[in-house]
């Protein structure tokens, strides 16, 4: 009956199907609007508080319908279900930097599904992001070993012990640490934070870096770097974020690569650094990293559970 409200199914090609309450006069767009947050907790749409950044299309009676239609209009009843399908661009968030919540971008945006569950590191999470490096540090104690260097690099949280170096080798050049976000998932990078690794009375900072973006992991393009010209961060565990002059090509795979290679600690792509307190004073090369986050335009295909 016009006027009162309504039981609907919202339906998604993989079966998954839940109730909304609607009334007639809402329109398509409204529709959506409402369920954002039972969307974003079944894992289908990032959090986001806009509907022009959702990327989807709805089906009734076998025809697509606009949002701007009312669901009076489309012969909506109660009971009907209505077909939710996202387009190939997928679902975008705009996650950007906030200097007051150090550590909440995109990697936290993976890492609490969109904000429907407590933190979690995103490299732990099925579905969640793929986080290398190029090697454990050969020189320092077996709890620097790969694996948890990675797992490091992509979390939130500071390191809870006092020795994390980051990563490096002896036998191999300018060391990374790179983030795969996942087939599903390009971001467009506009700014990143970046965590300093242990330091001690010799020194250590992270002093000549790159931050690179790649679509197959294979080629990098560089997007920013430092080296020696900047303060750098020589408390342990200290972080700092850089600004991009432009917003960077939509990425899947990022990386921070140190600039030094084995054990003279000589620079590629540059000169010799002036700095003491640089990645180089632990003899080989070493990327004294203990964490990343990135903010940008974030776009996602369907999220699996």
């Amino acid at each position: 009956m016009a006027g009162s409200s309504y039981q609907l199914q919202l339906q998604f090609p993989d079966g998954k199907a839940f109730s909304a309450t609607a009334h007639p006069r809402q329109t398509v767009g409204q529709l959506i609007q409402t369920s954002l947050p039972e969307l974003s907790a079944q894992g289908y749409v990032s959090k986001t508080k806009y509907l022009h950044n959702l990327s989807v299309r709805v089906f009734f009676a076998d025809e697509e319908v606009q949002f701007e239609s009312s669901l009076e209009s489309l012969g909506v009843a109660d009971g009907a279900h209505l077909i939710v399908e996202e387009t190939k661009q997928g679902f975008v968030t705009d996650l950007g930097y906030k200097k007051k919540q150090s550590f909440s971008g995109v990697l936290y945006h993976i890492g609490t599904r969109g904000g429907a569950q407590q933190y979690r590191n995103p490299g732990n999470l099925i579905g969640g992001v793929v986080p290398t490096v190029s090697s454990a540090h050969c020189c320092l104690s077996e709890d620097n070993h790969a694996e948890g260097i990675a797992r490091q690099f992509v979390s939130a949280e500071a390191p809870n012990n006092q020795h994390f170096y980051g990563t490096g080798c002896c036998d191999c050049c300018c060391p990374w640490m790179a983030v795969d976000l996942g087939e599903n998932r390009e971001l467009t990078l506009e700014r990143f934070e970046v965590r300093n690794g242990a330091a001690n009375a010799q020194g250590g900072c992270m002093c000549c870096w790159e931050m690179q973006g790649s679509n197959d992991g294979q080629g990098w393009e560089e997007l920013h770097s430092e080296c020696c010209n900047w303060p750098g961060m020589s408390a342990q565990y200290e972080s700092d974020s850089f600004k991009l002059e432009k917003p960077s090509a939509p990425y899947q795979n990022f990386r921070i690569q140190s600039l030094h290679c084995c054990w003279t600690g000589c620079m590629v792509k540059r000169g010799g650094c002036a700095q003491h307190q640089c990645s180089a004073f632990l003899g080989p090369a070493t990327l004294l990293c203990a964490g990343v986050e990135l903010y940008g335009e974030l776009r996602e295909s369907h999220i699996q559970e």
